[in-house]
């Protein structure tokens, strides 16, 4: 298992949008305040990096539920596939909000006006 360093790789963003409330100025914003520095102290690093591995390795083409299957545009791509924008990788890693109570079979509808 070999972790660790950097490999820092640009990437070229055109923003088209020209007309007010665009986004042309939000692209060109530094990233400095969203970068936290400072030492990481974990308890068992060997641990820890065998669930990142496990996290990376994981096959994520089934997490759709039954009959949204086609938005995945390529189930077949790998959590950091070069095809993988950042922005998926966030949607792929961040998980559904619960089902509401009511809705869950079992469980008992309640009125929606007292």
């Amino acid at each position: 298992m070999a972790f660790g360093g950097t490999d820092p790789e640009g990437t070229f963003c055109h923003k088209p949008c020209t007309v007010s409330g665009g986004g042309k100025s939000e692209i060109s914003k530094s990233l400095n305040d969203a970068v936290i520095y400072g030492p990481l102290f974990v308890a068992d690093l060997e641990k820890d990096l065998i669930q990142v591995e496990k996290i990376i390795q994981k096959d994520y083409s089934g997490r759709f539920k039954p009959g949204f299957e086609h938005e995945d545009r390529n189930p077949a791509r790998t959590l950091l596939s070069a095809e993988r924008s950042l922005g998926s990788v966030i949607k792929v890693l961040t998980p559904s909000p619960p089902t509401p109570r009511n809705t869950m079979p079992g469980w008992k509808k309640f009125p929606t006006a007292f």
